[in-house]
C-alpha cells in the first residue's frame, strides 16, 4: 500500500502516470478521471475497439485502492470476460511497479487488495439480485465498473440504482455500441440527463492523429500508417485501413459505425430519434446569421411539466436560445423573456393551442406577438403521402418532420442534455392504417413514467409554420 499521496489522490492521470507508469496524458483517461474524481459520478463511455476505455477503467480500480477511497467491484457478463479484459490490464498494468503501489493482486481470483477496507475485486453476474448488499460506508465511498455493459442485464443495473441511492456510490458503465437497446444505450439516450457520457471514434485517439478523418485514412501510404509512435494499448490506422477496405470504404456500415467510430448503428427499436443524430445537433455549432427568428412556446400544465421555448434562426436553422421551467408563472416570465430578448427580430411565437394553450393567446397577442396555433390533435397537413409515411396527426407529424430534419443534419446548437434525453426517449407505433402514432411516455414505459418533453416540443415547434407545417429552413 503507498503512503499517502494527497496529489495522487486528486489526480488519477497523474497517479496513473507516476505510480504505474502509464501514458495517459490525453483527452479520453483525463475525461474519465475529472468525472469519476467527483462524489456519486455516473459515467457511461461507449466506444470502438481498443479505444482505451477499458485501459483507463483499469487504472481508475488500482487508484481506487492504492488511494484508500474504499472498496471497488467489476462485473461483465461473463467469467471470461472478467478476467480476460479489465483484469488481464490491470494485471498488466501492474507489473513490475510493485514497489511503488504495494498492495496485494491475485490475478487468478480478480481481487486486489489494499490498506484495511480498501480492495476490489472481479465477478461476472446475469442476475441484479446479486448486487444487493453492496453498499457506500460512512467513511468509505464504492465504485462499480460494468465492462461489456451492452451485454449486461437490465435488471443488474436497476440494481445498481438502489445501490446508489445512499452514499458516495461512483458507476462507470464501458461498451462498444453493438446494440440500440438496453440499459447502456439508454443511458446515451432517455437517461443521458442522468448520466456523464463520452464517446470514444477511433479518429479521436492519438495514433490517428495524422488521419483523422477516414477520407485521410484512405489516402495516406499504408507503409507510413503504424511507421510514427503509437500507443500500444489503442487501435492502430492500419487495423481500421483493413476494416475499411473489407466493407468498400463504407463509414455507414453498422460494424464500422460501432467498432471504429463508436456509434450505435441506426435507431433502437420503436424509438423515433436516434442517439447519433442527436448528439451531432449537439456538435454542431449554431450560428447566427441575423434576419428573423422564430420561437416554440410548450405552456405548463399541472404536474412537473415545465414552461420552455425555443428561438430558431429562420436564415439557417440555428437554436439560438432556450429557457425552462417549473414555476408556477414561468408563462408570463417567459413571454417578458421573449419580448425582452427577441422582440424585434421575432417573426412569430408557434405555441400549443390544447389544454392550457387556450388560455395564453391574450396574453401572448397583448405582447405584440403574432402568433402561430399549434393542435397536437389536429390533422396532418400530408394525411395520405404516396411514400408511405401517413401520420395520426399533427403531432405525429412535427415529430417525424423534426427527425428528418436531424437525420439531414440540419439542426445545430442542440446543446442542452434534457432536451436530447427527451426527443432521445420518444417512441412510437403503427397502427391498424400503417400511421405513424407518438407514444405518450406512460404508454412507452410504464415502470419509468415521466413528465411530457416540453423541451422537445417547443423545439420542434419552433420550425413549424402556418400553412408550411414543416419549414424547409436552409
Amino acid at each position: 500500500m503507498l503512503e499517502a499521496h494527497d496529489a495522487w489522490r486528486a489526480d488519477p492521470v497523474l497517479y496513473a502516470q507516476q505510480a504505474l507508469g502509464q501514458d495517459v496524458d490525453w483527452w479520453l483517461p483525463r475525461s474519465m478521471a475529472e468525472v469519476m474524481s467527483r462524489s456519486s459520478a455516473r459515467l457511461a463511455v461507449k466506444g470502438c475497439n481498443s479505444g482505451g476505455k477499458t485501459h483507463m477503467a483499469a487504472c481508475l480500480v488500482q487508484w481506487w485502492v492504492d488511494c484508500g477511497l474504499g472498496r471497488a467491484v467489476t462485473t461483465a457478463p461473463t467469467a471470461p470476460q472478467v478476467h480476460g479484459l479489465l483484469w488481464r490490464q490491470l494485471a498488466r498494468i501492474r507489473r513490475g511497479r510493485e514497489g511503488v503501489v504495494g498492495g496485494r493482486l491475485l490475478v487468478s481470483s480478480c481481487r486486489l487488495e489494499g490498506a484495511p477496507g480498501c480492495y476490489a475485486y472481479g465477478r461476472s453476474t446475469d442476475q441484479g439480485v446479486r448486487f444487493r448488499g453492496e453498499h457506500a460506508d460512512e467513511d468509505a465511498a464504492l465504485l462499480v465498473v460494468l465492462d461489456e455493459a451492452n451485454g449486461i442485464r437490465d435488471d443488474v443495473t436497476a440494481e445498481l440504482d438502489g445501490i446508489a441511492a445512499g452514499g458516495d456510490v461512483r458507476i462507470l458503465m464501458l461498451g462498444n455500441p453493438d446494440d440500440a437497446s438496453g440499459s447502456f444505450h439508454d443511458a446515451f439516450a432517455e437517461d443521458s440527463d442522468r448520466w456523464e457520457t463520452l464517446t470514444v471514434d477511433a479518429f479521436s485517439t492519438p495514433n490517428f492523429e495524422c488521419w483523422p478523418t477516414p477520407d485521410a485514412l484512405r489516402a495516406a501510404d499504408p507503409a507510413e500508417l503504424d511507421a510514427r509512435s503509437m500507443r500500444p494499448y489503442l487501435a492502430m490506422p492500419t487495423w481500421a485501413r483493413q476494416r475499411y477496405e473489407e466493407r468498400k470504404w463504407r463509414d455507414d456500415d453498422p460494424w464500422i459505425q460501432s467498432r471504429v467510430r463508436g456509434r450505435f448503428p441506426g435507431r433502437a427499436s420503436g424509438h423515433l430519434f436516434s442517439v447519433e443524430t442527436l448528439d451531432a445537433a449537439a456538435a454542431r455549432p449554431a450560428h447566427d446569421v441575423g434576419g428573423a427568428v422564430r420561437a416554440g412556446l410548450d405552456i405548463a400544465g399541472e404536474g412537473r411539466d415545465e414552461t420552455s421555448y425555443h428561438v430558431v434562426c429562420i436564415g439557417n436553422g440555428s437554436i439560438l436560445d432556450s429557457w425552462h421551467s417549473p414555476a408556477k408563472d414561468a408563462f408570463f416570465e417567459a413571454t417578458a423573456r421573449l419580448k425582452s430578448h427577441w422582440g424585434g427580430r421575432l417573426e412569430e411565437v408557434v405555441y400549443d393551442a390544447t389544454g392550457i394553450g387556450q388560455l395564453a393567446w391574450q396574453t401572448l397577442e397583448d405582447a405584440g406577438f403574432d402568433l402561430v396555433q399549434y393542435h397536437a390533435g389536429g390533422s396532418p397537413e400530408l394525411a395520405d403521402p404516396e411514400d408511405g409515411r401517413a401520420c395520426v396527426n399533427a403531432k405525429a407529424e412535427m415529430y417525424q418532420a423534426f427527425a428528418d430534419r436531424l437525420d439531414d443534419g440540419r439542426v445545430a446548437g442542440l446543446e442542452d442534455r434534457l432536451t436530447r434525453a427527451q426527443l432521445a426517449g420518444v417512441r412510437y407505433h403503427r397502427d391498424s392504417r400503417l400511421r405513424l402514432v407518438i407514444d405518450s411516455k406512460r404508454i412507452a414505459d410504464p415502470s419509468r413514467p415521466s413528465p411530457s418533453p416540453d423541451r422537445g416540443e417547443s423545439l420542434m415547434m419552433a420550425y413549424y409554420r402556418q400553412g408550411q407545417r414543416w419549414t424547409v429552413l436552409a
